[in-house]
């Protein structure tokens, strides 16, 4: 009996080849020392989760990207449901933009409404702010997410260890998360 392999499997190996080879390169490392992770960032929504060994010994966990574009769309992804989730993530990317640049983001607000508001963010920390925003909705959290991306880069979001974006030479773009 033969087993026939699916063309997107195999193309989904040859990626995956493609991608520790590339980092591999990159961080002057033997392509052994990079192995695809058991490690869970599907938060992120990664093509790939690579665990490298480092020259130093220490292990190292990257997030990796077919191209810039599909790693700031995961960036946005991630950061919209943190910020609807997260009434002190919500709060910090208030405080840092100011409610200027958040108000964009708000509807069904009128200008009587959007002036209270702007007290109340003067008014109270911006955890209570973001969390009273969040029970009373309104709030485009996906556009606001893709604000702060925009401004920030994907690198500030994905890579947790460093904040640093890894452009790779085969087009694939690496975040360290860990």
């Amino acid at each position: 009996m033969t087993m026939k392999i699916k063309v997107h499997e195999t193309k989904k190996c040859e990626d995956l080849q493609g991608a520790r080879k590339a980092l591999a390169k990159e961080l002057g490392v033997p392509i052994r020392n990079v192995k695809e992770s058991e490690e869970d960032y599907g938060h992120f929504e990664p093509e790939y989760t690579l665990e490298v060994l480092m020259k130093d010994g220490r292990p190292a966990t990257y997030v990796v990207y077919d191209n810039q574009q599909s790693a700031i769309d995961a960036a946005v992804d991630d950061l919209g449901e943190r910020f609807y989730d997260d009434s002190s993530i919500l709060g910090a990317a208030i405080e840092y933009f100011g409610f200027g640049t958040l108000s964009d983001y708000l509807s069904g607000y009128d200008n009587d409404e959007m002036a209270d508001l702007e007290s109340l963010c003067d008014e109270l920390s911006s955890e209570e702010f973001a969390r009273m925003l969040q029970q009373n909705g309104g709030v485009d959290y996906r556009g606001f997410a893709e604000y702060n991306i925009g401004e920030l880069g994907a690198a500030w979001h994905l890579a947790e260890y460093d904040s640093e974006e890894i452009s790779l030479s085969n087009g694939m773009y690496a975040y360290r998360v860990e």
